[in-house]
């Protein structure tokens, strides 16, 4: 899922740039050994060379640097693209303080000048949730004022009666507007007290549900039941009835914050989401409750209707796409350094196939230039993973914001990450070098 889709397009100017650039690449890196070989002093080739067959000193450098360099920068995006993927699956197990498997969620916002803030509100709301009870396949229904992971946020002032504060100190709490069926909707755990029920409304005492961060912040040790906080939601005394579990609203990956539910009878909103949870596939209830909707009011749309899955994915896709980026970005520069780490090898085993054939003609075993072409390709590949380990200890620190439940330096990311490189090196460096052991020595006599 690539956040902000919507807002992507094609620029022309990026394209053009993105050619400039993969033109200029292709002439720099075409022009380079052109250049070389222009400027190559024959002498020195000669003395360089290996029966005119072999690279000079100074090719033989450059193409090590190359593949030390491509075999660094892999190590580099393998320990970042680990890190993110660790960091993903960390957030991944993080209990969201709901169960959001099976619910359905949709938003309503009634027009004020239908339905005035107060009782035509509550009883719209009261009789869609009966309504939406009574389907089948529906376990239970209610209405909450913001979602979790939606995005949104809601604050009010707050105090504990009986505590004195410095001016201008203040709690500030998320607050949520709620019907009574909405912590069953959602499976939000009861830890102490009760919920929210039909009496809790404008004719009866305010009263509040508070989360265990608040509970633990403001009553620690002690039982929160009964105890009277000041709100500004509504701007009333309100007595401790309840304490839930902990709801992650800014992303799993947040901190916990003090939260304050209210009775939506006794603070009404027009602006809320509906909240279903069902026996059967969620998506399948749908157009039931659309039609529920309009036998109340036939001209009042609903909107943003999807599953809490999907609502917990996308507040997750940022970071979903971060990891899939430097996979891509992984891969790609793993197959490279394979690429080159073989190339490199099979051009040396090229050059060097009388240097075998006569070795062999000797007496070598095949086993032992087999060693020697894998220990030649092997001494660039460590020198390219240490490298890359300097690297990716020096530039992790640059991804920290992006990591969860993981250091930017964990040696176990960076060590499967420069085993992985290691085995794809050797494995490059092996097909190379069993060409190596299969030189006729005959052959190679008589082209003496």
């Amino acid at each position: 899922m690539l956040p902000e889709l919507a807002g992507v397009e094609v620029d022309s100017t990026v394209l053009l740039f993105t050619a400039g650039l993969s033109l200029l690449t292709g002439l720099l890196f075409g022009m380079a050994p052109a250049l070389q070989v222009s400027i190559a002093n024959l002498g020195d080739s000669l003395k360089e060379g290996w029966r005119g067959g072999g690279s000079s000193v100074t090719q033989s450098r450059i193409r090590s640097f190359l593949v030390i360099s491509e075999i660094g920068l892999s190590v580099m995006l393998l320990s970042g693209a680990g890190l993110l993927i660790r960091s993903f699956i960390n957030v991944r197990g993080v209990g969201p303080g709901y169960d959001p498997r099976s619910v359905l969620v949709m938003n309503l916002s009634l027009p004020a000048a239908k339905y005035h803030r107060g009782h035509a509100q509550v009883e719209f709301y009261r009789d869609l949730i009966e309504r939406i009870d009574r389907l089948p396949g529906v376990i239970s229904a209610g209405a909450v004022s913001i979602l979790p992971e939606s995005g949104n946020f809601d604050h009010t002032p707050m105090k504990v009666e009986g505590r004195s504060y410095a001016p201008g100190e203040q709690l500030i709490p998320d607050v949520y507007r709620a019907t009574p069926g909405y912590f069953k909707a959602m499976s939000i755990p009861m830890l102490q007290g009760r919920w929210f029920s039909d009496k809790d409304d404008q004719d009866h005492p305010p009263v509040a549900v508070i989360n265990e961060t608040t509970a633990g912040l403001l009553w620690p040790g002690d039982d929160p039941i009964g105890k009277r906080i000041w709100s500004g939601a509504g701007n009333n005394i309100r007595t401790i009835v309840g304490v839930v579990a902990d709801v992650y609203q800014y992303g799993l990956d947040s901190d916990k914050t003090m939260q304050l539910y209210v009775p939506h009878a006794e603070n009404a909103g027009g602006s809320m989401t509906l909240v279903i949870r069902s026996a059967i596939d969620p998506a399948s209830l749908v157009p039931a409750i659309r039609a529920q909707v309009l036998a109340i009011d036939k001209d009042q749309p609903v909107y943003g209707v999807q599953t809490m899955d999907q609502v917990l994915a996308g507040s997750m896709a940022s970071r979903r796409f971060s990891m899939e980026m430097m996979a891509l970005f992984a891969g790609i520069a793993l197959a490279l350094a394979m690429i080159g780490v073989y190339g490199v090898v099979s051009y040396a085993v090229a050059q060097r196939r009388h240097e075998f054939g006569i070795r062999l003609a000797l007496g070598a075993r095949r086993r032992s230039v087999l060693w020697l072409v894998i220990r030649q390709g092997m001494i660039r590949t460590l020198a390219g993973v240490v490298a890359g380990l300097v690297g990716a200890l020096a530039s992790m620190r640059l991804l920290a914001g992006l990591l969860f439940g993981v250091n930017a330096q964990d040696f176990a990311t960076l060590s499967v990450a420069s085993s992985v490189l290691t085995i794809v090196a050797l494995l490059s460096c092996y097909v190379p070098a069993r060409t190596a052991t299969r030189t006729d020595p005959a052959i190679t006599l008589r082209a003496e």
